[in-house]
């Protein structure tokens, strides 16, 4: 859980990931915000699933190769608290997703 300073509306989730091109690997992004001044229960907001990324999810069967991912999130409700989840798939438990560099941005 993150707690910002000032209220934003847009969020911006970056990381590397080397996602291996067997099927039903991947790396999902989910998140939640928590609304402006809400000082209650973070679990009862739900996670939402981050969609369309602005630089998508590319596989590689190097597993030292990283590519970029971004997912801007925009035209949020105002927000000061925000909570990113990754969700990891994989069919192989010998080639599995790997990421770094997790990186997020809130801007009003």
């Amino acid at each position: 859980f993150i707690n910002l300073e000032n209220p934003s509306t847009f969020l911006k989730v970056m990381f590397a990931a080397s996602v291996p091109p067997t099927t039903g690997s991947d790396v999902e992004v989910w998140y939640k915000t928590i609304p402006t001044g809400t000082n209650g229960d973070i679990s009862k907001y739900p996670f939402v699933q981050a969609t369309n990324a602005t630089k998508p999810l590319k596989r590689t069967s190097n597993t030292g190769e990283f590519f970029d991912v971004e997912y801007d999130l925009s035209g949020l409700s105002a927000f000061d608290g925000v909570v990113v989840k990754l969700v990891f798939k994989g069919a192989n438990t010998a080639q599995v997703p790997r990421v770094k560099d997790l990186r997020g941005i809130a801007v009003l």
